[in-house]
């Protein structure tokens, strides 16, 4: 069972053991007293009292903090003081007391709290201290507790890191280190985490990291390291939106697949972009809009596909470009404003189809373009821009249609252009500005439009 349907499931039962036991519970308006004698709070023994006010006060006694014990007490303010006696607290506990302020200090006899427990506990205000006798942070845990700032330190024996941990906890500040003995990260984990503004240091064991768990944590600075254990992929949008990251990108030679947007928008990663041979797949958008790499661009030569978007506004790339044989499918704006890129440009013999806008805004070429004859279309906007590509240019036998746009602005071709027989379409301004051609051009028979 995924985390979105348990959620739902633990909430619609919550709601009903709430309105089934309602009666047995005093939530009458004002403070909240709980015997001094007490040693464990049972579950939902508070929920939805959301007419409590003041500081709540728990007894030194207390061991447990049961499932859902103060959810809703959207009325409770001041510090939560939670006593040294506390070893558990359960799921939901604290879920949506948004009036508690302070810090909150999850002392070292805590051994485990549940998911959710200190959810959209919005009011919190100062640094969050963990417990050190803590080897997982459950899911949801402190998710949507923007307002707890600060350094954030894990506890040293920590080993996993929950799905939504600390998703939305966007003050917290500093750099931030993963302790050596941590094997997972879950998903969304510091999902949107931006108030880092410092180093971001993982561990090299670490063998898990989940989708988008640093999504839009963009004021991390210095270099990223991918840790060669993770399981032989980065997952998606892991890195997305690290816009701060200034220094170089290292992706170990295990890693088999890059997913979908995982660096998409991370624009102040510089140097050369290598990607090893083992690398098979790279998802959409994977390294879009990554403008500050320089140096060569190395495309695995195991890669079969380039999908749509991967290096789009990557313009610090220089030299050549070149793409292995093997490559079958060069995807939408694939390379789109890469204007770093020199030499000439060849579509191997391997390629059936390029998308539109491929190599839109790539005026740093600056010789011959060859394509391939396996081609049947040239897509709208394919080359446009590309004003520096120069000699002759031969549309392949096999082509029947050239978009609109496709070559807009090529001044740069200063030889023949040649038509395949079997072309029987030319939209509109697919050679608009292309004013260097020479020679005599002859529209194919076969071009009805």
């Amino acid at each position: 069972m995924n985390f979105k349907n348990k959620n739902i499931m633990i909430l619609v039962i919550s709601i009903l053991f709430v309105f089934a036991v309602s009666s047995s519970y005093d939530c009458s308006p004002g403070e909240l007293n709980i015997p001094d004698d007490l040693t464990s709070i049972e579950d939902f023994k508070y929920a939805y009292c959301s007419d409590y006010i003041g500081e709540l006060r728990i007894p030194s006694k207390v061991e447990t903090i049961g499932s859902h014990a103060f959810f809703g007490c959207i009325g409770l303010t001041g510090q939560l003081v939670i006593p040294q006696s506390v070893i558990n607290i359960g799921d939901f506990a604290f879920y949506g007391c948004y009036g508690f302020t302070g810090p909150l200090v999850l002392p070292n006899s805590i051994v485990f709290f549940g998911q959710s427990s200190f959810e959209r506990c919005s009011g919190f205000n100062d640094n969050l201290i963990l417990s050190n006798s803590l080897t997982e942070i459950s899911p949801f845990a402190f998710k949507d507790c923007y307002k707890l700032n600060g350094y954030l330190k894990l506890p040293s024996n920590i080993k996993i890191i929950g799905k939504s941990t600390f998703s939305g906890c966007s003050g917290f500040t500093d750099s931030l280190k993963i302790p050596e003995s941590t094997k997972e990260i879950g998903e969304n984990a510091f999902f949107e985490c931006f108030g880092f503004n410092g180093n971001l240091v993982i561990p090299e064991k670490l063998e898990i990291l989940g989708e988008k768990a640093f999504f839009g944590c963009s004021k991390f600075t210095g270099k990223l390291t991918i840790p060669s254990l993770i399981n032989r992929r980065i997952e998606d949008g892991v890195f997305s939106g690290c816009s701060g990251f200034n220094g170089e990108l290292t992706i170990p030679r295990t890693i088999a697949k890059i997913g979908n947007d995982a660096f998409y928008g991370c624009s102040g990663i510089k140097g050369e972009l290598n990607l090893t041979s083992n690398i098979t797949d790279i998802g959409n958008n994977a390294f879009c809009g990554c403008s500050g790499f320089t140096g060569l661009l190395v495309i695995p030569k195991n890669l079969g596909v380039i999908k749509d978007k991967v290096f789009c506004g990557c313009s610090g790339f220089v030299g050549a470009l070149n793409i292995p044989k093997g490559v079958t499918n060069i995807g939408n704006y694939s390379f789109c404003n890469c204007s770093g890129l020199t030499g000439s440009l060849s579509i191997p013999e391997s390629v059936s189809v390029i998308g539109s806008f491929a190599f839109s805004g790539c005026f740093g070429f600056d010789e011959s373009l060859t394509l391939s004859p396996l081609l049947k279309k040239i897509p709208e906007s394919c080359f446009e821009k590309c004003l520096n590509l120069s000699g002759s240019l031969q549309i392949p036998q096999g082509v029947t249609s050239i978009g609109k746009n496709a070559f807009l602005d090529c001044c740069g071709f200063s030889g023949v252009l040649n038509f395949a027989s079997d072309l029987e379409i030319i939209c509109e301004r697919a050679f608009s500005g292309c004013s260097g051609f020479t020679g005599k051009l002859t529209i194919p028979n076969n071009v009805v439009s």
